[in-house]
């Protein structure tokens, strides 16, 4: 039998928990059993947030694509998400193109 903790129980509804994560193009979450590439959170794990959860429900964020880009294994395409606590997918995919330096 198998007794899980509360601290095994993750809240998918806490904001705080989300965070951008970027896949290989045509890649999907899988609820969180696939790991991203590359991820940004929007909070600290200390607790300190980019924004207050109202204010993270929309906006931008920035993504330095030098943190994940191998164009040998990864290609030029990529699908962003926002991911819940779990690291599953609640937004997304958007579909972005990197274009290779000459």
């Amino acid at each position: 039998e198998e007794r899980f903790s509360s601290a095994d129980v993750v809240d998918d509804t806490d904001v705080t928990l989300f965070k951008v994560g970027v896949y290989m193009r045509m890649a999907h979450p899988q609820g969180g059993a696939l790991a991203p590439i590359h991820s940004v959170p929007f909070c600290d794990p200390g607790g300190d947030c980019l924004a207050t959860p109202l204010e993270l429900e929309a906006g931008t964020i920035a993504i330095d694509t030098t943190a994940f880009v191998d164009r040998e294994e990864f290609g030029l395409g990529y699908d962003i998400w926002i991911l819940n606590g779990s690291g599953g997918g609640i937004a997304g995919p958007v579909e972005i193109h990197l274009v290779a330096a000459e």
